[in-house]
């Protein structure tokens, strides 16, 4: 059989094989989907506008129109004003508007659902807006200086919250493509002896190797790229890629991550303990490398950390694509070369042994 026809066979094999897999499929394809809707449904389509998102009450014990009119035009939110506090009261609890503030002569009350974290901090800063509203009105008080707020981002482009998410979720999605699915078949295959198998037939160790790789790549892309789909239908989601260099990037970062599970495979030996230990990694390498949120509210301790693991720098290559990382030319080439070089080496040289070995 020729080479080229051998090739053309294995491909195949190894693309039916990795359809057919479960585990390799939900890891490649479904895992970063299900990152994608939970942070989806919290961030989907969050932009920096001024459109209000929370409705509030207000009950005034001492009536002002003034101050009512002041409430209305200068409070960020959907205001509505009730006669009595129990019914403020009841429309909390119903969840007809998000939080009640009840202003007297010497004191504003927030009354709001607790339970939820994120809005503690958010009735905390609505408290201090009222204030100062509030402040202004009674006291006659005008503004001296006006401030805008003008988000600027690099090259001019502003990322929302979720898009600079999203750039993180298309990492992860690489890492599963290239780490679990190189555990799952070598492991699984030198487990069930058929690398032994393979090593004393006539096929070619390196047709062997770049069939697989190549598989990989594509489960990889298939993967990235339904993330992409999702998330511009369904989360209204803004990025522009710069299209070649995105896709230089899932060729690098997926052999890199390929090379990776091939080292976990070479330490921890059997294919269990290296897929235990590959989620483990994984969930903290997405915790300390920029991917939920920026680096600059880790501890310096993990800062250090996070520069020796590959998602930091998957992450930061996907960001450049986007416009959202401000690093030069250069060291996005460098950093595309470690990870082309290390994970073809890492990956060639082990699958070898297995292969020689078995």
């Amino acid at each position: 059989m020729s080479k080229s026809k051998q090739f053309k066979t294995i491909f195949k094999a190894f693309a039916i094989e990795s359809l057919r897999n479960k585990l390799e499929v939900f890891f490649t394809i479904f895992f970063p989907l299900i990152f994608l809707v939970i942070f989806g449904a919290l961030y989907g389509g969050n932009t920096f506008d001024d459109t209000p998102d929370m409705r509030i009450g207000v009950y005034l014990t001492e009536y002002s129109a003034e101050l009512e009119s002041a409430l209305k035009e200068n409070l960020p939110y959907y205001v509505n004003v009730y006669d009595d506090l129990d019914s403020m009261n009841k429309a909390v609890k119903d969840g007809d508007i998000t939080a009640g503030v009840a202003i007297s002569e010497k004191k504003i009350s927030i009354l709001y659902v607790e339970g939820d974290m994120q809005k503690n901090s958010e009735m905390s800063m609505m408290g201090n807006i009222v204030e100062n509203v509030v402040e202004k009105s009674v006291n006659n008080f005008t503004d001296v200086i006006e401030v805008t707020e003008i988000p600027e981002g690099i090259d001019g482009k502003v990322a929302s919250d979720f898009d600079y998410l999203l750039s993180g979720i298309i990492s992860i999605s690489m890492l599963s493509a290239g780490m679990f699915s190189v555990i799952n078949l070598f492991g699984r295959y030198k487990k069930t002896g058929v690398l032994s198998r393979i090593s004393v037939t006539p096929i070619n160790p390196s047709t062997f190797l770049l069939s697989s790789t190549l598989v990989r790549l594509l489960m990889s892309y298939i993967s990235v790229f339904i993330v992409i789909l999702v998330s511009f239908v369904m989360f209204n989601a803004q990025l522009e890629f710069q299209w070649i260099l995105f896709i230089i990037v899932v060729l690098t970062s997926t052999i890199a991550m390929m090379g990776y599970g091939i080292l976990l495979l070479l330490i921890f030996k059997k294919p269990e303990s290296a897929e235990t230990a590959g989620s483990i990694l994984m969930t903290f390498m997405m915790f300390i490398s920029g991917i939920f949120f920026p680096e600059n509210m880790l501890p310096e301790a993990m800062k250090i950390v996070a520069y020796f693991f590959p998602l930091k720098y998957t992450g930061l290559l996907i960001r450049y694509t986007t416009g959202m990382a401000d690093i030069s030319l250069g060291t996005f080439i460098l950093i595309n070369v470690i990870f082309a070089v290390g994970g073809i080496g890492l990956v060639a040289l082990t699958s070898k042994k297995f292969l020689s070995t078995t």
